[in-house]
């Protein structure tokens, strides 16, 4: 059944969007996530940021298994650093974390960490963020979930992978860690445009893969 209904790679080829994928609270309309604008993408308009109980510009779907690889393909050319796009695990607005395309003054658009423990703050790479190559259009992302602890990843071509150095724990995104009790949604992965800004720009995402591992 999950092998038919839903393959382990979504090249949004298709209308609509595949049942797997959710979204926080609300239906998305067209103007903010449409597969029709450009063809064979999923294009997010920036909305609110990762922590807004209102209007995210987000798709996810859920955790299903102890060990796993998610992974998508992203272009996205920011020039303010109220604008990120990339890819999140998620469980609320007060428990999560995105590698995500940003912008930064001195190193223009870059990869970035951000990561929200009960509504503590945190980017384990600042004043380490990795520069994207301006001939770069695409920046490939994985997420390997090894059932306590996950990992990040990206590459600029598709082939060669570079891990971020940074050991994220599972159960921080468990009903059983966060303030005042769960009990909602469970874990979520998925991916997400921010624009603080108010300019709703895009980020087109080429596919996306959730694939279980042994």
């Amino acid at each position: 059944m999950w092998e038919e209904d839903y393959p382990e790679k979504d090249d949004f080829d298709s209308e609509p969007l595949n049942l797997h994928f959710q979204s926080l609270r609300i239906p998305l309309g067209e103007e903010i996530a449409s597969l029709k604008e450009k063809p064979g993408h999923l294009r997010l308009h920036g909305r609110e940021s990762l922590t807004s109980k209102f209007t995210q510009a987000f798709i996810a779907r859920r955790w299903q298994h102890f060990n796993f690889t998610a992974e998508t393909k992203v272009a996205f050319d920011p020039t303010t650093f109220q604008q990120a796009a990339g890819l999140v695990n998620y469980y609320n607005t007060e428990n999560w974390t995105a590698l995500q395309i940003s912008w930064n003054e001195e190193k223009g658009r870059i990869l970035e960490l951000t990561t929200c423990d009960n509504t503590s703050f945190d980017q384990p790479l600042q004043g380490e963020e990795i520069p994207v190559p301006d001939e770069v259009e695409y920046v490939h992302m994985r997420v390997e979930v090894q059932t306590g602890f996950y990992r990040y990843s990206y590459s600029f071509n598709g082939s060669e992978w570079h891990v971020i150095p940074v050991r994220l724990e599972s159960h921080k995104l468990s009903d059983d860690y966060i303030q005042g009790g769960g009990f909602f949604t469970g874990a979520f992965v998925g991916m997400q445009c921010q624009d603080t800004s108010g300019a709703g720009l895009a980020a087109d995402f080429d596919y996306f893969i959730y694939k279980e591992n042994e």
